[in-house]
């Protein structure tokens, strides 16, 4: 029993001593061999006396450490692999990656490459030194988790230019030099460059580069370049090389010059290695007109006396600085085009007053299209260039004008006129109402109605709807008392392209503008109402509608009115002048023009006005001065001719195609025209002046011409039905003295209205208008007096007065004593007289 108990506890001390778990890790006396050998008894089980040594079972041998299975990528793994066995041990490893070692005592190493994600399955067998039965494996497999590397910047990059050339570099290049292993995502933020001479435009894929003109030498470029989690700085060396620079010109295409101007254009160049000084830089032309010229110093000039428009196509314009190291020859290449305007000018006044009107504003149409515009200045006058391309000659010129407060006015020129003054003359408006745009309105002029309009009806020139007040102006034209206050031609363009004259009955014109004075119109859709006065003889039930067109100066036909007490009523869907006309069938009379020496007249102007119908026309004489112009069948018309001066004017019935005799154009032609309403029925034009024989001339109804100094005073036409006119006309002012021109009321129905009656004098080619003085009238109307002069000038002086006597009567002798048979002699014929004026009174067509 006490042998079992020792050999118990010899076993526990040499297990301790061969590798014990024991926690004793003190040293420990090695056994004795009678310990051994119990410790082998003792392991085996046995209890046999048998002492030979015996090999311990592999079981034993135990891989006691743990291997990590998490590696990260570019770094070191290692892993220490440890035994049970206390003797010598070896190691080995299969299935290991690329780039991993295991040390002879059993140290496992790796750095993880990049993109590796895993090892893979790894098995590593240890073994006893001694025997190598005595083993034991262990496998595992190793997790990689990947990182971001850092972009790695390689030798600054080498950057190379030409002076004042602009280096545009990519993003490739501006990365070429960096290293990112697992990014190809990089961007470039925060670029300078150390130079203030260069500049860095970015650009979406790349950068530009541009130096100050002429610049050459280096700098430094610096960038950061990221892949999202880490940042470098870049860099790289810009260097920009001198070389000869090309002298520059400043590009141009074209050049003008008006006719009759004189064009000087300096044409601008630079050179850094030359001057502009008269010989360092060359200039020469190719393919120039005549007179067109480059002086030493690259100033082209040129006077231009063309008398139509001229393109010089293709001019080509060579400038060199020597040629010196290859420097090239610079060209521009420019077209010149001398343009020939014609001035169209002329005059805007008051139709009455003769004042000028400022701010007018004055077209000039052609063909169709508006060629130009203008305004007047505060003396009225207007000048407008048109270019002679834009002008169709064979066409007529319409001139137009307009102001604020005033009706429109027309006229419809030939080519011909172009060259004298246009005046036009633009009558007061009636009327000038404000009404509020969101409300249905009547407008009215004297207490009657001529324009109605829906509420919300106006649009501006864009198309958008006006709230809020709009400003109209109405004029009422009555062409029975002045055919002339119609704007342009009483002509219109039948269906066939024909043109044919028009008569009217009655017209009006209506403009609208919001309260910053722009135009408005109606809206699309929208209509309005219009009631137009009613005018002339005999006026139809029912009517066409014709409007004014500026641009192509005639009346366009469109819709119909129908008579209602006394008012043509119609509906309209745009506003300008509305006119109830009617085309009527024409004859064409055929007459000739001459001057006061017999010489036939090119161009002249002839114009026809009815005398029983409100209906004008005009026509021009050819290189013979014969004419033909359309007028009423059936009608008395008045003829009259123009060409800067005035001829007489003649009476013909239509019935006879053909004029008495040629019409006779006169410079010195004064002409004076009466007009007025329907009420007085006749009023009668006098005329006085000095007779060369201390006495004076008078030239009336009953008195007709008078013969001075060989000088024919005519009175051209007297009317005795309501209207007028009555036409005197004075070829030429050969006597020094006082004229005078009156008015008297003959027919005494009515007295003589202010609004109706007019006076217009054309003296020396200016137009002057006088309208009776405010006041109570009388039946004489002193008009004015012209003065001539000894050396036989004259001048105007307007007079404008009523008077109970006639105007000359201070300028002649008292008569003498009459007897009493005398005075009853004269009463009686003047009560019979009186009875029978108008029947009676001298009336010669």
């Amino acid at each position: 029993m006490k042998r079992l108990s020792l050999l118990a506890s010899t076993v526990a001390l040499i297990l301790s001593g061969c590798g014990s778990d024991s926690l004793d890790n003190s040293p420990q006396t090695p056994p004795s061999s009678s310990c051994t050998l119990a410790l082998i008894l003792s392991g085996c089980g046995s209890d046999s006396s048998d002492n030979s040594p015996q090999t311990p079972p592999s079981s034993s041998f135990k891989i006691n450490s743990t291997a990590s299975t998490n590696a990260i990528e570019d770094i070191q793994y290692q892993y220490q692999l440890s035994t049970n066995h206390s003797e010598s041990v070896a190691y080995s490893a299969t299935n290991i990656p690329t780039g991993m070692s295991l040390s002879t005592d059993g140290l496992l190493t790796w750095t993880p490459l990049e993109g590796t994600l895993t090892s893979g399955e790894i098995t590593v067998k240890a073994f006893a030194s001694s025997d190598a039965n005595l083993s034991d494996t262990q496998t595992f497999s190793i997790t990689v988790r990947p990182v971001n590397d850092t972009p790695v910047a390689d030798t600054p990059l080498q950057l190379n230019t030409n002076e004042d050339v602009a280096l545009t570099i990519s993003h490739a290049t501006l990365l070429s030099n960096v290293i990112d292993v697992d990014s190809s995502n990089l961007t470039i933020t925060n670029l300078s460059i150390d130079n203030p001479a260069i500049t860095i435009t970015e650009n979406s894929d790349s950068i530009t580069l541009t130096a100050m003109q002429d610049y050459n030498g280096s700098a430094n470029l610096s960038f950061n370049v990221s892949d999202e989690e880490f940042t470098i700085s870049n860099s790289g060396i810009v260097l920009i090389s001198a070389i000869n620079d090309p002298v520059q010109v400043e590009s141009f295409t074209s050049l003008s010059v008006e006719a009759g101007e004189s064009l000087s254009f300096q044409v601008q160049v630079t050179d850094p290695d030359d001057e502009n000084n008269g010989s360092d830089i060359k200039f020469s032309l190719t393919n120039a007109p005549n007179g067109l010229s480059v002086s030493e110093t690259g100033n082209l000039t040129i006077s231009s006396s063309v008398l139509a428009s001229t393109i010089h196509d293709d001019i080509v314009l060579k400038v060199q600085d020597g040629l010196e190291d290859g420097a090239v020859i610079a060209q521009n290449n420019f077209k010149l085009s001398e343009l020939f305007y014609y001035t169209v000018q002329g005059e805007i006044s008051s139709y009455y007053e003769n004042t000028a009107i400022a701010d007018s504003i004055v077209k000039i149409s052609n063909n169709g299209s508006v060629l130009a515009e203008g305004n007047t200045g505060v003396s009225g006058k207007y000048s407008i260039k048109v270019l002679d391309t834009d002008l169709d000659t064979s066409r007529a010129i319409i001139v137009s004008a307009d102001a604020v407060g005033f009706s429109e006015a027309s006229e419809s020129k030939q080519f011909s006129d172009i060259s004298t003054a246009i005046n036009l003359y633009l009558p007061t408006i009636h009327a000038n109402i404000s009404f509020d745009s969101q409300v249905a309105s009547d407008l009215q002029v004297d207490n009657e109605t001529l324009v109605s309009v829906e509420a919300h009806s106006f649009v501006n020139v864009h198309g958008e709807a006006i709230n809020g007040q709009i400003n109209s102006e109405l004029f009422v034209i009555d062409p029975s008392l002045d055919i002339d206050l119609m704007p342009g031609e009483m002509i219109t363009e039948t269906p066939s392209g024909e043109i044919v004259p028009i008569e009217s009955f009655g017209a009006i014109t209506a403009t609208f503008t919001d309260s910053d004075g722009n135009e408005l119109q109606l809206a699309n859709g929208k209509t309005a109402r219009v009631r137009i006065p009613a005018s002339g003889a005999n006026p139809p039930a029912t009517i066409p509608l014709f409007y004014y067109d500026e641009v192509q100066g005639i009346w366009v036909k469109e819709g119909t009115a129908t008579l209602e007490n006394g008012f043509y009523v119609g509906e309209v869907a745009h506003f300008t002048t509305w006119n109830a006309d009617r085309v009527y069938e024409t004859i064409f009379i055929n007459g000739c023009v001459v001057d006061k020496e017999n010489q036939p007249i090119v161009n002249a102007r002839i114009r026809s006005e009815g005398i029983d119908y409100n209906g004008s026309s005009s026509a021009y004489s050819d290189v013979q001065g014969n004419f033909r112009i359309p007028v009423r069948q059936n009608s008395r018309v008045l003829i009259s001719a123009e060409s800067q001066y005035q001829s007489r004017t003649e009476t013909i019935h239509t019935s006879s195609p053909n004029t008495h005799e040629c019409l006779t154009l006169d410079d010195a032609t004064t002409k004076i025209q009466l007009t007025w309403g329907q009420r007085p029925e006749d009023l009668d034009t006098h005329f006085y002046g000095p007779n060369g024989e201390d006495d004076r001339f008078h030239v009336y109804y009953s008195n007709r011409n008078f013969i001075q100094s060989g000088n024919n005073i005519f009175l051209d036409v007297d009317d005795t039905s309501s209207y007028g006119p009555e036409i005197v006309t004075v070829p030429d002012f050969t006597i020094p003295g006082t004229y005078r021109y009156g008015v008297y009321n003959f027919s005494r129905t009515g007295e003589i209205q202010r609004r109706e009656t007019k006076v217009e004098v054309i003296l020396d080619g200016i137009r002057t208008v006088f309208t009776p003085p405010e006041g109570n009238a009388e039946l004489w109307w002193h008009v004015f007096e012209i003065e001539v002069n000894d050396n036989l000038s004259y001048d105007l002086v307007p007079i404008n007065q009523w008077s109970t006597t006639d105007p000359d009567s201070v300028a002649r002798p008292t008569p003498a004593a009459r007897s009493s048979r005398q005075i009853l002699e004269s009463l009686q014929l003047k009560k019979i007289y009186a009875g029978k004026m108008l029947e009676s009174k001298y009336y010669a067509d």
